[in-house]
């Protein structure tokens, strides 16, 4: 068993999170790993520690941070964010 710190900008972390915890408990189970975010309090808001076996861990953390990058690269827009985009094209 290994842990492994991973750095995933904490502006995504709600979306990897999931609504109740459900989309980094299926990252969990897929890749047999145990995820530990930081804490509100925490001194490094983007530090995520993966642990579990050293393949399970390398494998989940290329897959979070591919996550991490789309995510960045396409946020959510909020529903007013998206009505005014709409609304300057025409």
């Amino acid at each position: 068993m290994i842990s492994e710190e991973v750095r995933i900008d904490h502006r995504v972390h709600s979306r990897l999170i999931g609504a109740r915890g459900r989309a980094i408990s299926k990252i969990m189970d897929e890749f047999k790993v145990d995820i530990r975010m930081p804490g509100r309090d925490g001194e490094d808001p983007d530090l995520v520690v993966i642990t579990g076996h050293e393949d399970d861990v390398l494998d989940c953390k290329d897959h979070l941070l591919n996550l991490e990058e789309e995510y960045v690269r396409y946020p959510v827009l909020p529903i007013s964010g998206i009505a005014s985009q709409f609304a300057t094209q025409f």
